[in-house]
C-alpha cells in the first residue's frame, strides 16, 4: 500500500471561530391543535383524494400488529394520519421542502480554506443511464439543486438487494 505523500498532508490552521451568536432567530408562533375527538369517524367514512388513498393509509395500519389496538383507536390513528396527509409522502415529488418561515436559511461559519475537489469514481456504462434517471429525478423532486461551487465531492452508485435497484 501506497502512504500519502508529506506535501498532500493535511496541516490544521489555528485559527478562531466566527461569532455564532450574531445570527438571530425570531421565536416561532406554534398554533393550537384542535383537540382529538372522543368518537372519530369510521377508518372507511374519510373522504380519500389522490395525496391520501384508502389503499396508502392501509399501507401504514398494516404496519400495526394485529390484536395490538381496538377498532376505535385505528379509527383515531386513521383520522389522525387522515387529517396530517400533507405531512406524508409517498414518492420524492410529493416531498417538498420545510418553509423558510419556520426553518429560515442558516449561515454556517466558514474558515478561509482550499475548497476540495475529488476526481469522480468512473460509472459503470451498464449502469450509466438508470445513474442518470435517479440523479433526475432527485433534480425534479428538489433533493438536489443545481450548483456552481468550487466544491466537487464523489457520488457513486450501490447496488440494492432488488437487481437493477441503484442507491447514491
Amino acid at each position: 500500500r501506497k502512504y500519502k505523500p508529506v506535501a498532500r498532508k493535511v496541516k490544521p490552521v489555528s485559527t478562531t471561530m466566527p461569532d455564532l451568536s450574531a445570527q438571530a432567530f425570531k421565536p416561532l408562533e406554534i398554533p393550537a391543535t384542535l383537540p382529538l375527538p372522543t368518537s372519530p369517524p369510521s377508518f372507511s367514512s374519510l373522504a380519500f383524494d389522490d395525496r391520501m388513498t384508502a389503499d396508502r393509509l392501509d399501507v401504514i395500519l398494516g404496519t400495526i400488529p394485529d390484536d395490538f389496538l381496538s377498532k376505535e383507536e385505528i379509527d383515531l390513528i386513521a383520522f389522525v394520519v387522515f387529517e396530517r396527509r400533507l405531512a406524508v409522502a409517498f414518492t420524492d415529488h410529493k416531498r417538498g421542502t420545510f418553509s423558510r418561515l419556520w426553518f429560515p436559511d442558516y449561515k454556517i461559519p466558514v474558515i478561509e480554506h482550499t475548497p476540495w475537489q475529488q476526481a469522480p469514481i468512473p460509472i459503470p456504462f451498464a449502469s450509466r443511464s438508470r445513474v442518470t434517471e435517479i440523479l433526475a429525478n432527485a433534480f425534479t423532486s428538489g433533493k438536489y439543486e443545481p450548483a456552481c461551487a468550487s466544491y466537487r465531492s464523489r457520488v457513486f452508485p450501490v447496488a440494492k438487494k432488488n437487481p437493477g435497484d441503484l442507491r447514491l
